[in-house]
């Protein structure tokens, strides 16, 4: 009798056990769910454990480096420069942190977390997307057409 006893508070204490690792395991889930994973960097910028306004925020910086890059345009034996803004060429943000997102989306709780778990050791580098108005470019081509 004191023998089943003994089994049946083990056998409670293991499940109570494991039931409390689980709801801790979806409990961090849910917690980390709307912030950027440790170990996420956007062109070298590192935007981990921001929430998405903060990246957003972190990630303007980059804006003006981007836009302003020079870009330099050759037809017919002549050279232009032009910046990627005058080009039409802008970051586009909401691509670029759902990326940042979707490096550790999985279907089961387990895998988010252990791809969480490596992000955060090993980093990982997003690429920055990018939006390119049409407008800016066919009145660009028209400029150089006419030249």
């Amino acid at each position: 009798m004191k023998r089943k006893r003994v089994l049946l508070l083990v056998l409670f204490t293991s499940i109570t056990c494991c039931g409390l690792v689980v709801f801790a395991a979806y409990y961090i889930d849910k917690m980390l769910e709307d912030i950027v994973p440790k170990g996420i960097k956007v062109c070298n910028i590192e935007i981990g454990n921001l929430t998405r306004e903060q990246a957003y925020k972190k990630l303007s910086k980059l804006k003006f480096e981007i836009v302003n890059k020079p870009v330099y345009i050759k037809y017919h034996k002549k050279m232009w420069k032009f910046s990627l803004g005058e080009l039409g060429v802008e970051i586009d943000f909401d691509d670029t942190i759902n990326a940042a997102f979707a490096v550790v989306s999985a279907d089961t709780l387990i895998e988010r977390l252990i791809l969480r778990y490596n992000v955060a050791i090993n980093s990982y580098n997003v690429y920055a997307g990018i939006k390119i108005d049409k407008k800016s470019l066919i009145n660009l081509s028209m400029i150089l057409l006419k030249v």
